[in-house]
């Protein structure tokens, strides 16, 4: 994967990506002004012997270290963050650098967002679905106790830099669950890329190296096809929320899952479920063919486990789905496809049809 700039966000993507970020820090930044670098344990181990390798001005970096996983995505660690800056003497002339996957990107970019008013920040996204998703767009978020992205703010980076080769220290489970925002974007946005991936079974993938021209593809395709819905609706008032395809139902699974699991959904194994949910519910609404349904919801259900949500998870998964943030005059709205490659926003449904969907998601299981 060659290095290329996705020229109006300072956006780079390939492995001459770390040779972009020592190109910015020496052209963007002031040599006398603190760069703060904020990651987690296993991200620092795994990611940051090569970042430091690759750039000698990030030696002085101050290191902050956060716990790991979607719990870490608090109010409570953002205020316990600024309370650090504050206590450092940190000035606004500061770079922020997060190095790490969704919730160092969600949460790094909501601090500077807040920040004596602005920090300026930057992205070293490290797992899949941060490089083609959260860290992509500009936008940032905390939870709210177990209620996903209910605190945010709009924010752009002062670039993003994606290297492939931070992929290899990625479990398998991680992979996939990134994997899931890329056929999200095919599903609503680039028939050609759905065409592309429906081809490759999951074993066959994590066979595939990141060094290759298909993950090289997919990512920087899924990059690409997420900045052209952004552009048009940076601030999400219409557009953008085709982007939420699949969230509506996955992040009310998702927060189900936080609230009663030992060992939670990822992120994007909750959006698998919620993508199989809302085609079903496209093709309730006649916008999907049952053939489109069935190849769509077939692909899903062959790339993720399932997650049992039985009849008796339905009313609180209701409830959670009416706190989301894209309902409008208090109807819980979905994403839905409208044929492959496109989508309708703000569409709602009678509780008893997201049931139904809820009901048929879980026949699936084998």
């Amino acid at each position: 994967m060659s290095m290329d700039s996705l020229a109006e966000d300072k956006i780079f993507v390939g492995w001459d990506a770390l040779t972009a970020l020592e190109t910015f820090l020496q052209e963007e930044v002031p040599q006398n002004a603190k760069i703060i670098l904020l990651t987690d344990h296993t991200v620092k181990q795994h990611c940051l012997g090569k970042l430091f390798g690759s750039n000698q001005r990030l030696h002085d970096a101050r290191i902050y270290e956060i716990p790991e996983g979607e719990s870490a995505k608090t109010f409570h660690q953002a205020y316990d963050l600024c309370r650090h800056l504050l206590s450092d003497g940190i000035e606004k002339d500061t770079l922020l650098i997060n190095l790490g996957g969704g919730v160092v990107c969600d949460l790094g970019g909501f601090v500077a967002s807040i920040y004596k008013r602005g920090l300026g920040f930057i992205h070293i996204p490290t797992t899949l679905l941060a490089q083609v998703d959260a860290a992509i767009g500009g936008k940032t978020a905390v939870n709210l106790d177990t209620y996903k992205n209910q605190i945010g703010t709009f924010a752009k980076p002062a670039g993003v830099f994606v290297y492939p080769l931070f992929l290899n220290s990625l479990n398998e489970r991680q992979i996939r669950a990134g994997f899931a925002e890329i056929i999200k974007i095919a599903l609503i946005a680039d028939q050609a890329l759905w065409h592309l991936i429906r081809q490759y079974d999951f074993p066959a993938l994590k066979t595939i190296s990141f060094e290759g021209l298909l993950w090289s593809r997919m990512i920087r395709d899924s990059i690409g096809k997420k900045l052209e819905i952004v552009r048009q609706d940076p601030f999400e008032k219409h557009y953008r929320k085709g982007l939420n395809f699949g969230h509506t139902v996955g992040h009310a699974v998702e927060t189900y899952s936080l609230q009663h699991d030992r060992d939670p959904l990822l992120h994007g194994e909750a959006v698998a479920a919620g993508m199989i949910c809302e085609t079903y519910l496209s093709w309730k609404h006649n916008l999907i063919s049952q053939p489109e349904r069935d190849e769509v919801i077939g692909y899903l259900s062959g790339m993720f486990d399932h997650y049992p949500i039985a009849g008796e998870t339905h009313d609180e998964m209701l409830k959670i789905m009416q706190a989301d943030k894209k309902n409008k005059g208090g109807k819980i709205c979905f994403v839905l496809l409208d044929g492959m490659g496109r989508f309708q926003t703000d569409v709602s449904f009678d509780p008893k049809i997201i049931f139904e969907s809820l009901s048929y998601y879980n026949s699936l299981q084998a």
